[in-house]
């Protein structure tokens, strides 16, 4: 699992020199698209499952955020990808609630529409449609990514931490709720810095 592949956003970012990319010939998502290519590449032949983590907003926004991140350009490199969907993380306003932390399963059954409407209409621009051009995903370069490919399945990281509401078991287990409900079959991560967990927001076998 490869965890903050992303473009840093604090401190003195504009006296930051990259040797490996010049910003006048491609952007930071295309980079970013560009290591991902060369992971999959180079470690697609050893067996191992990839995954990678990008911002809960990237299921939203269509912009990098400003990180490089744009969902579109991780799919076809991963088995997984792990949107950090926390509902703390989302700003004031966010569907209209002044806390989005309090809401736990409409800002993740939300994400999750959103990304997997992103998925499948990336899945027909690359396996289905019969021309280069793409109206739908107007937001990125489609001819930069292969054809014919299997994309990533949606696994996303869910709150477990006390950040804008008490995160108790019950909400954790709205979050799980919101994830199957939107068909999502391949499981979830659940975060807590401190790595404290409480059972009772899991279901026994």
């Amino acid at each position: 699992n490869f965890d903050y592949i992303r473009f840093p956003s604090d401190g003195a970012i504009n006296q930051l020199e990259y040797s490996f990319y010049k910003t006048s010939e491609k952007t930071k998502a295309e980079q970013l698209q560009e290591f991902f290519a060369y992971l999959h590449e180079n470690l697609k032949d050893r067996g191992a499952k990839l995954s990678v983590d990008l911002f809960g907003l990237s299921t939203i926004n269509t912009d990098d955020l400003g990180i490089g991140q744009v969902i579109e350009y991780a799919f076809p490199y991963f088995d997984y990808v792990s949107p950090m969907v926390y509902p703390s993380h989302y700003a004031s306003g966010f569907l209209k609630y002044k806390n989005p932390a309090a809401y736990p399963y409409e800002v993740i059954d939300y994400s999750m529409e959103k990304a997997i409407a992103r998925r499948s209409k990336l899945d027909f621009e690359l396996n289905q449609a019969t021309s280069t051009a793409t109206t739908s995903l107007p937001y990125i370069k489609i001819s930069r990514l292969p054809k014919n490919t299997k994309l990533a399945e949606i696994r996303p990281w869910l709150q477990v931490f006390n950040l804008g509401a008490d995160y108790t078991p019950e909400m954790v287990r709205k979050e799980i709720q919101a994830v199957y409900d939107n068909g999502l079959g391949v499981g979830w991560y659940l975060w807590n810095p401190s790595n404290i967990y409480n059972q009772n927001a899991l279901l026994k076998e």
